[in-house]
């Protein structure tokens, strides 16, 4: 089946449409979850407190957090994620964002770009998992490059992952 370069487009699209879906999924189920339920299904993380504080690589603030009972958190966390950071019993208008720059079973480290507010070291804290783009923006990177692939071997690449041209490979040498 011959396909044009707007099939890139196609794939752009339906990766929008999955993304603003797993936003929505995620939006009910805080919504609808109580922040026990939340805790359960792996979406938050509830009752930690600073332990320390320095500044990491580029200027970051490095903040890890724990449990002051020192229990295994009961959600595994991954570097990389993207949370948000509440105080456990009060509202916030607009919470912290930061990165978990490293997680093990007792312990979070989360990097901030900037000093993180006041509440951070002042009380128990809840962590909120938030749907992270940087893999949806990959993604959609490498579909616009992938895209833009017209000219030479490029083009020839982009033929064959079209489907348009079959793939070619080199004759394999005998090992001496």
């Amino acid at each position: 089946m011959a396909r044009d370069v707007s099939f890139f487009d196609h794939l752009g699209s339906l990766l929008a449409r999955e993304r603003e879906a797993e936003k929505a999924r995620l939006a009910s189920l805080a919504e609808s979850l109580s922040l026990q339920e939340r805790e359960e299904h792996g979406l938050s993380v509830l009752d930690l407190e600073s332990i320390e504080e320095e500044v990491g690589l580029g200027g970051r603030f490095l903040v890890t957090l724990g449990r002051a009972d020192r229990r295994p958190l009961p959600t595994r966390l991954h570097n990389g994620d993207l949370v948000a950071v509440l105080p456990r019993r009060a509202e916030v208008k607009e919470p912290a964002r930061a990165l978990i720059s490293r997680a093990t079973a007792t312990r979070i480290q989360l990097a901030f770009d900037r000093s993180p507010p006041p509440y951070v070291h002042e009380g128990l804290l809840r962590l909120d998992v938030v749907p992270n783009d940087v893999t949806y923006d990959r993604l959609r990177a490498g579909l616009q490059r992938i895209r833009a692939m017209d000219k030479g071997t490029e083009r020839r690449k982009r033929e064959v992952v079209l489907g348009n041209e079959p793939p070619r490979f080199d004759t394999p040498r005998d090992f001496e």
